[in-house]
């Protein structure tokens, strides 16, 4: 943020007055009875260090506009390179939160997959629930390789997996039920 330049006095203009000023009063006919001409020479110099001053504080406040300005320019740079940073932290939590949660999921379904995976051919297999599955999934394993196309979509479908893919062959689809179950296949 600029800051505007202050107004200053013309000192320069108030020292060529009092130069006249002390001129015109060296002509008056008592002037030397007050000593104004001391005084006025007094009152010059006076001004001429307020001059000084005045130029000095100019400069210094010049510089100290630049050092604010350069303060905000770093400020806001920093601020530009933390957001940055946080937002790429924040995406990296997000990905890592999704990650721990499809784990998490998986693991959900360990003890479902080690029921199955020990089940006889014929015996019943467990859902996510470890309830027994019933129709439209396969009861069994032995029928779950009997299972068509059409059963393969409707057991997805109420098991949560993902949509096959069109092309898939009806093995692919019973594999991949199998795999979700820990069938062996």
């Amino acid at each position: 943020m600029a800051l505007p330049p202050p107004q200053l006095p013309n000192i320069q203009a108030m020292v060529a007055a009092f130069d006249t000023l002390s001129q015109e009063t060296a002509l008056l006919p008592n002037a030397n009875a007050f000593n104004i001409g001391a005084q006025l020479a007094a009152i010059q110099a006076s001004l001429a260090n307020l001059t000084t001053t005045v130029t000095n504080n100019q400069t210094s406040l010049n510089n100290l506009t630049t050092t604010v300005q350069n303060l905000s320019t770093t400020v806001n740079n920093n601020h530009t390179h933390v957001t940055g940073r946080l937002d790429a932290i924040d995406d990296r939590l997000d990905a890592i939160d999704d990650r721990l949660n499809a784990i998490e999921g998986d693991l959900r379904l360990h003890p479902m997959r080690l029921m199955n995976a020990v089940a006889a051919h014929d015996k019943p297999l467990r859902g996510p629930d470890f309830a027994v599955l019933s129709n439209p999934n396969p009861s069994t394993r032995d029928k779950l390789l009997a299972f068509t196309v059409n059963e393969c979509n409707a057991s997805a479908v109420n098991l949560g997996l993902s949509a096959f893919h069109p092309t898939a062959t009806v093995d692919e689809r019973r594999r991949q039920i199998a795999r979700f179950l820990g069938v062996a296949y």
